[in-house]
């Protein structure tokens, strides 16, 4: 209690709960309000406070050191004044004494003062603007973050210990030579490059199943602040997004940077800064989508159960377990909606575009030559904006059926 008035002290609102306070603890307090059958008996400081109840009007004397005591034995009933030997004074009494008091008097000439300056309409539902909002829960979220460490140091030693492996499995496969093609069949060196690249994708999209619990975790504190104004939606969901990023972007690069490097993939800085790009926008597809199942669910059983049938379906229809053009008509669809197609689209163009006619035609028959690395790019940053906002509306407040607008006649 000695650290909250010291914070009260920097112009800080502190708000406390505090049971059956010692003597010491109590004379912390700067001001003391008793309420007894919901009216109002008192309210100043605790010195006031025994000099109010031990006045001669009311009687009472303090035959406790423990202030805190004696006024929880007035507000009970449990005590007398001394001229009234059986029967405590009722809440009513208590209140018309108090309003017949000088410090209640001191009271209402500082409340007049205050409400002499000029009334401003306030129309915002929430006590503060988004940009602080966010700053508050930003702070809130990265203190929370730096107190436990291990989560991150967990997450960034997975990812090298699964770069490592596949280093063990693909190492050297990245280097390709022409030809490609080997009296028409595929060479064991493309089949091990697209067999790699499809292993990269998969590891990044279902690596951030632990978005799940994270949302999970935060959903009981959330919807009782949602519920009580204290921030909007949109600050929740900013926050839900940033706060994540610099870990995530972290973990990504060293897994991305040790096997892109380690296995010989193109040596260039244009082509690894594309396969880390749009790898990346994949990563935090899955990691909005994991977010939005945890916040829609609420359960993270439910969205355990969902987010890996989820990305099993789209990483089928990515073009490599099974070949586009042996995709059945009735789902035919279904590779233009599974963005897993044009992560890895994007990476075999990356690799093999510059293999000339031999490169053309490996991605001709995966149908991968329309479109470009650009254009699956551009295709993958929807689907990032899109996941995003199917976060902002997971995260929105649940408006209950038991609602209405009442609408006021213009007449009063």
């Amino acid at each position: 209690m000695t650290f909250v008035k010291e914070l009260s002290k920097q112009n800080r609102t502190c708000i406390a709960t505090i049971h059956q306070p010692s003597p010491d603890v109590f004379s912390l307090f700067d001001k003391v309000t008793l309420l007894a059958g919901g009216r109002l008996i008192f309210c100043g400081s605790s010195e006031e406070m025994k000099t109010h109840f031990c006045s001669p009007e009311l009687g009472y004397e303090a035959t406790t050191d423990n202030l805190a005591e004696f006024a929880m034995d007035i507000c009970n009933g449990d005590t007398a004044p001394t001229t009234s030997v059986d029967d405590p004074l009722t809440p009513e009494l208590l209140k018309q004494l108090y309003h017949k008091s000088s410090l209640y008097v001191k009271y209402k000439a500082l409340e007049r003062l205050e409400l002499s300056a000029p009334a401003t309409n306030y129309l915002r539902r929430h006590a503060t603007g988004r940009m602080n909002e966010i700053k508050m829960l930003l702070h809130r979220e990265f203190t929370n973050q730096y107190r436990d460490r291990s989560f991150a140091k967990r997450t960034i030693f997975r990812n090298i210990i699964i770069a490592l492996v596949g280093i063990v499995i693909f190492s050297g496969e990245g280097v390709l030579k022409n030809p490609l093609f080997d009296s028409g069949v595929p060479t064991a060196q493309q089949l091990s490059m697209n067999s790699m690249l499809y292993f990269i994708m998969v590891y990044v999209l279902m690596s951030n199943n632990h978005a799940i619990p994270i949302i999970c975790n935060k959903m009981v504190l959330y919807r009782r602040e949602l519920s009580a104004y204290a921030y909007a939606a949109s600050a929740y969901w900013v926050v839900a997004f940033i706060e994540s990023l610099p870990l995530l972007f972290v973990s990504h690069t060293l897994f991305v940077t040790i096997i892109y490097f380690a296995v010989s993939l193109q040596a260039t800085f244009v082509a690894y800064i594309y396969f880390h790009m749009i790898l990346f926008m994949g990563a935090l597809i899955s990691f909005t989508l994991s977010m939005s199942l945890g916040a829609l669910t609420g359960s993270q059983v439910v969205s355990f159960a969902i987010m890996p049938n989820v990305l099993i379906l789209v990483d089928i229809f990515a073009g490599f377990a099974i070949a586009l053009r042996s995709v059945s008509p009735g789902w035919a669809w279904m590779p233009y909606f599974s963005f897993a197609r044009w992560i890895y689209q994007g990476l075999m163009i990356n690799e093999y575009d510059h293999f000339g006619a031999q490169g053309d035609i490996v991605l001709i028959n995966f149908y991968f030559h329309y479109p470009g690395k650009n254009g699956c790019f551009l295709i993958v940053l929807i689907y990032v904006v899109a996941m995003m906002m199917l976060l902002y509306w997971s995260l929105r407040p649940v408006r209950s059926s038991f609602q209405w607008t009442f609408k006021v006649p213009e007449d009063g």
